[in-house]
């Protein structure tokens, strides 16, 4: 890729949208072993010959019944850990240690804001679905953001993720991107301005199944670039479509509004270890067995 054609974090409104889905569809093609994983790390879990993680894929199976596992042990240990770790709900709790009476009372108004925001928010529910994200895949991802005043969470599936492997050896990565369909009327009715730019616009992942649903969804791309030091203005977020950016602002946080929880860190890279990829060998055997 030429260099100007990478460093898509300086472009302009005019050529910022179709410069980053250039960016982002190089990655996603150059590193494909990562949906080649998830894929099979979900086959494991869910012993079922699924055919793809596309929106048009995802519930279509391949014909493989002898390919069943009689004794799955992947499911079993992935589920053991949701019940026995992933339950848990650990709160928050604000505590003064020789503080005034006002103090203390302030100290208990804290916990009791923060444990209906979590109950507001579905933060056990949604931690758990992360949880399990990790133990399948290697890494699971909430986003913490705001709308409105409101503190909101969502659950961002992991292979909706891309990063650059180059940039991610250390685990560090300066730039992150997420790829999410999202359906044409939601972003007309969102951006009514842009209705003319959001039906020309496409999809960057479509699956080769044959489609029956009745949704019209369309890609939507956001990226971050970290800025290089403190004094940099080079920090960029970016929301956009294929042919139009809906958000282009400065970035000017060290990171990213992603919670991340990994099942097993590795020595080198982003990513991490799941338990299908641990016992790999293990299933491998009591297959041959069986």
């Amino acid at each position: 890729m030429a260099e100007e054609t990478r460093i898509w974090w300086q472009e302009d409104d005019d050529s910022i949208a179709p410069v980053l889905n250039e960016v982002i569809t190089q990655l996603d093609e150059s590193q494909g072993y990562r949906t080649a994983n998830n894929l099979r790390n979900m086959r494991m879990y869910s012993n079922l010959a699924i055919m793809g993680l596309s929106a048009e894929e995802y519930t279509g199976e391949e014909a493989l019944p002898s390919n069943r596992l009689t004794l799955n042990v992947v499911e079993s240990v992935v589920e053991t850990a949701k019940a026995l770790v992933g339950s848990n709900k650990p709160k928050i709790q604000y505590q003064v240690v020789g503080g005034t009476y006002k103090a203390r009372k302030k100290s208990e108004g804290l916990t009791e804001f923060c444990a209906g925001v979590f109950h507001a928010t579905e933060t056990y529910s949604k931690a758990q679905q992360v949880f399990g994200d990790a133990a399948i895949f290697g890494t699971g991802f909430m986003r913490v953001y705001e709308d409105d005043g409101e503190v909101l969470l969502e659950r961002i599936f992991p292979d909706e993720v891309i990063i650059d492997d180059v940039e991610g050896k250390y685990g560090t990565p300066r730039s992150l991107y997420i790829h999410k369909d999202v359906e044409r009327s939601v972003l007309k009715a969102e951006y009514p301005e842009l209705a003319g730019f959001i039906a020309e616009s496409g999809r960057m992942r479509e699956g080769t199944a044959f489609a029956t649903g009745i949704s019209d969804p369309v890609s939507v791309l956001e990226a971050w670039h970290l800025p290089s030091s403190k004094k940099a203005k080079d920090g960029k977020h970016v929301v956009c479509l294929s042919n139009i950016p809906l958000l282009n602002e400065e970035w000017t946080e060290n990171g990213y509004p992603l919670v991340e929880f990994r099942w097993c860190d590795r020595p080198l890279g982003y990513w991490g270890k799941g338990i299908p990829e641990q016992l790999r060998g293990i299933q491998i055997e009591i297959n041959m067995i069986l």
